[in-house]
């Protein structure tokens, strides 16, 4: 995690002799996805949490007011890990982005698998806008024990009231893997309302999120376990200094129910939290 932090500092400082950046660190805990270990829909193994002491390593950028950039770690409960480079060029209604991921170390076969992601942004500044975001691992089969693939997509549309930023969306995110049990496949669909309430002068926000999720992990072998749930989520951001913020999140279903031959969660709480900081810095001016 060293080196990683490292070297996200060394490609940022490489990207902009004059900038304005903001380093993100959080992590946290949570078991709404599948334990990794469960290879079958007879396997016991199913809602472990999971730790991930460093589950976003983040650096945003500025260059000009025109060039924005991010380069990141992340930590996915469906997804697992991606470094992510992405480079946006911003117009006055439209923003382009695009840029590399690669996967690292999701299993001991292959450590590293190489992909791409790509968005595209529409705004009426202060009125609507709307967002389409995809990704994905390329030049990758599933041949061979420890082959996978990671997908992601999102269509955004929102619109600002007096004090709330709303967003309706929906997202799908995959994971696939060939493993000596056989193929493996995590999925994750999610229709969502989330709410950005903030005000002038007022040193703290709050983001609220409501939805409908199904969770789904397919085996080769035969069988499917499914998790549907109604969820509630929240993350609050408090400005300490000019150059601090402190952030605190959690989220888990208000209502779940699993389909055969899964059944319901029964007594098992799901739920996910996290906590991290925003350092923001400011270089030189242009």
């Amino acid at each position: 995690m060293k080196r990683i932090c490292f070297l996200l500092a060394a490609m940022a400082l490489c990207f902009s002799p004059a900038f304005a950046l903001d380093l993100t660190l959080k992590g946290g805990i949570g078991n709404m996805a599948f334990d990794q270990d469960r290879t079958s829909f007879l396997n016991d193994k199913k809602f472990e949490a999971n730790y991930f002491p460093f589950g976003l390593v983040q650096l945003d950028g500025v260059y000009a007011n025109f060039i924005n950039y991010r380069i990141g770690f992340d930590r996915d409960l469906v997804l697992r890990n991606r470094l992510i480079s992405n480079i946006s060029f911003n117009f006055e209604y439209i923003h382009l982005d695009i840029g590399p991921f690669i996967g690292p170390f999701n299993n001991r076969e292959r450590p590293i698998t190489p992909g791409i992601s790509a968005g595209l942004t529409a705004e009426w500044p202060g009125i609507l806008f709307g967002r389409l975001t995809a990704g994905s691992t390329v030049g990758a089969g599933l041949n061979s024990n420890g082959d996978y693939v990671q997908q992601n997509g999102e269509i955004v549309f929102g619109f600002w009231v007096p004090h709330v930023v709303n967003a309706l969306s929906v997202s799908l995110r995959s994971f696939t893997e060939q493993t000596g049990s056989g193929r493996i496949e995590d999925r994750l669909f999610r229709c969502q309302y989330a709410a950005d309430v903030f005000a002038k002068n007022v040193p703290y926000t709050v983001h609220i999120d409501l939805g409908y999720q199904a969770l789904e992990r397919s085996y080769s072998a035969g069988g499917t376990d499914t998790l549907k749930s109604v969820f509630l989520g929240f993350e609050t951001t408090v400005r300490i200094n000019s150059m601090v913020k402190a952030l605190l999140g959690a989220e888990m279903p208000i209502y779940s129910w699993g389909e055969k031959p899964l059944g319901n969660p029964g007594k098992t709480v799901l739920f996910q939290a996290h906590t991290g900081v925003v350092l923001s810095f400011i270089r030189r001016q242009l």
